[in-house]
């Protein structure tokens, strides 16, 4: 049963915020452990991947057919990095900037959402 079958959108768009994050201390961790050699960044770098793996499992399609895990963990990327980038824009007061990332953000939420059909009428 997927998320949408049981009507509570609030917590697959705490699901998304949670993986959104998660890729980003995955992506923390791997450049801290570059610069310091600290073994323990690999360590928690390697429990963020397992509890993303979690909840990406809970929250999405699967299918063997193609590669939609991948998809949907780079789809979720994108959609933090532009809206990382329309924060950005917003705090040096470029409106027109921030809404072009803003809308792009949600173009790439879309994408996910289709691909999981996730709120599609069944």
């Amino acid at each position: 049963m997927t998320l949408d079958e049981k009507g509570d959108v609030g917590f697959l768009e705490d699901c998304l915020t949670i993986l959104l994050n998660l890729v980003h201390v995955e992506e923390h961790c791997a450049n801290s452990f570059f610069m310091s050699h600290d073994e323990n960044w690999l360590k928690l770098g390697e429990e963020a991947r397992k509890d993303r793996t979690l909840l990406l499992d809970l929250v999405t399609l699967h299918d063997d057919k193609s590669q939609i895990w991948c998809f949907n963990k780079h789809c979720l990327v994108t959609v933090l990095g532009y809206r990382e980038l329309a924060n950005r824009m917003m705090s040096i007061n470029n409106i027109e900037r921030a809404k072009f990332y803003s809308n792009l953000s949600a173009k790439w939420l879309e994408f996910f959402y289709s691909k999981n059909k996730i709120g599609e009428v069944k």
